[in-house]
């Protein structure tokens, strides 16, 4: 199997990226003071980052509406600014998700993009016409929308984006290694207990053997964690 290829990212490492989540987090609590320095912190770091290179657009928003939040939280701002903010940052991230799709000369609806190609629920659209269009929605309405927006954003971003690091953790010089070592010595003890049988003629149970085989299998699989996995550490071992 060749090597993955690296990525350019702005963070320094796994353990940064991860580190900047869990500071966003938990910024879905309804009182985020206790919260509050290490929101900041995020920001500061989402700041720099910015500097080495372009962000996904979900860092951005997430970004912006904890920066919003912490403003509305510390009370810097009065209930009016706060409905623009608000509002002004809730119409760029659900613009930003869906003029990547914006590629033929005809021109789709935001609300047929957002919800057929992004998977924004409908009212987010409708929330970002209202801004955009007629009014600045309520503090109480608005507070609850950058809730659930953080929320979308967390499930449909941040979460993929975690898991991908544990599985390319997983499969790690390191990693692999310690796998390789894991998947013979489990080999090796189901060969030895065959030639065991062999040598005090012992003739298992059909179902017993076929029993013992499938545990094997199903416990190779539990440890590789993925098809790629097993295969890349199963191959030189069989071979």
């Amino acid at each position: 199997m060749p090597p993955k290829l690296p990525k350019l990212v702005p963070w320094h490492s796994p353990t940064e990226f991860i580190q900047v989540h869990e500071w966003f987090y938990p910024a879905l609590a309804e009182d985020g003071t206790s919260g509050i320095r290490a929101q900041e912190g995020a920001i500061r770091r989402v700041k720099a980052w910015e500097s080495r290179g372009k962000l996904p657009h979900a860092i951005d928003s997430t970004a912006a509406f904890v920066s919003v939040r912490v403003r509305d939280w510390t009370q810097t701002c009065s209930d009016q600014d706060l409905r623009l903010l608000y509002s002004m940052v809730f119409i760029r991230f659900v613009n930003g998700y869906v003029d990547g799709f914006q590629t033929s000369n005809t021109a789709k609806s935001i609300a047929y993009l957002a919800v057929e190609k992004v998977g924004m629920p409908i009212w987010f659209v409708e929330l970002r016409h209202t801004a955009t269009h007629d009014y600045l929605p309520s503090l109480t309405i608005l507070r609850s929308a950058t809730q659930q927006a953080l929320a979308w954003i967390n499930d449909n971003y941040w979460i993929p984006q975690l898991e991908s690091i544990r599985l390319d953790e997983a499969l790690s010089p390191e990693a692999l290694l310690i796998m390789s070592k894991d998947v013979r010595h489990m080999i090796e003890n189901y060969r030895n207990e065959k030639e065991r049988q062999i040598e005090e003629n012992v003739i298992p149970q059909p179902k017993q053997d076929t029993l013992v085989t499938s545990r094997l299998v199903r416990d190779l699989i539990k440890r590789c964690r993925s098809g790629d996995d097993l295969l890349e550490v199963l191959i030189p071992i069989l071979l």
